[in-house]
């Protein structure tokens, strides 16, 4: 996982308003929930707290990292679908801020807004295993991807012939496997199935992330703390739905979320022994009809 801290400013909601999340009324009504007087006193605890969880934020967000913790997330992904190796889904997210001025361009993402563009990748039961929230929402979702201790260790071959689900966002790799874009074979159909419905599991994942916590979705409107404090903010955010995830914590899954698409590449320049994995995993492995 990775706490490093940017600068940057934040966003906008659609249509030009500026979002009202942070020290305004997310801050007003915590206060209020917790009986303290003054925004001032709230802001000075606020730090204090985030500040104390990102000491501890690798215990609650952590890869697995022992022989049978890797082993039962790939057998718990390859009961979705029958897709084998996998050890997690990554995906980007966003999360709205309102940033310094000076940096507004490089804050607005695709979707006309300012945000952190945040990279996750999630477990089989729906737990947050990694978050880089590190970059502005102008990042591309493989550029991050290229820019972080994650890549570093797959490429190094850190967890041997372990793999990553992605969307056609990401550029396909040994131990990154997309979907194929123009399926011309009914194996490669079912492969995409397959691939379809266990990369569902971070679409829900995110739903469950920002339905438990709003400041997290441009709904909720746009946080309004300086950039690096909304770092830790979604890092803590990602910690408390584990620790709810852990504990059985049901969440009432919102409906006005905003919904979220992932970019798509149109072509892609990859390696053969890429495309070999992917092809020798379409023709082999797929056990479980895919409906």
């Amino acid at each position: 996982m990775t706490t490093q801290e940017t600068d940057g400013h934040g966003p906008e909601a659609p249509g030009g308003r500026p979002g009202t999340s942070g020290p305004g009324i997310f801050q007003h009504c915590s206060a209020d929930q917790f009986g303290i007087n003054s925004q001032p006193s709230f802001s000075r605890i606020l730090g204090q707290v985030l500040q104390s969880m990102m000491r501890v934020a690798q215990e609650y967000i952590k890869f697995p990292q022992t022989t049978e913790e890797i082993q039962s997330y790939k057998e718990a992904f390859y009961n979705i679908a029958g897709m084998p190796n996998v050890l997690g889904i990554i995906d980007c997210t966003h999360a709205a801020l309102i940033p310094p001025a000076r940096s507004e361009r490089a804050y607005r993402n695709r979707k006309l807004y300012q945000s952190i563009n945040v990279q996750i990748v999630v477990g089989p039961y729906l737990n947050i295993i990694d978050v880089v929230p590190n970059y502005p929402g102008s990042c591309h979702d493989a550029f991050i991807l290229r820019n972080t201790e994650l890549y570093a260790r797959f490429q190094h071959g850190v967890y041997g012939d372990s793999c990553l689900l992605g969307d056609n966002g990401y550029r396909l790799s040994r131990w990154l496997l997309t979907p194929y874009l123009n399926p011309r074979t009914r194996e490669e159909e079912r492969f995409n199935r397959a691939h379809k419905r266990t990369r569902a599991m971070i679409e829900y994942t995110f739903g469950l992330l920002k339905s438990r916590c709003r400041c997290l979705d441009i709904t909720g409107g746009a946080l309004k703390y300086k950039p690096q404090t909304v770092c830790k903010i979604i890092i803590a955010c990602c910690m408390l739905h584990n620790i709810a995830q852990n504990n059985n914590i049901p969440a009432e899954f919102a409906q006005d979320l905003r919904e979220e698409i992932g970019a798509t590449v149109e072509t892609q320049e990859v390696k053969q022994d890429s495309q070999a994995v992917r092809q020798h995993i379409t023709a082999h492995s797929l056990q479980i009809s895919c409906v």
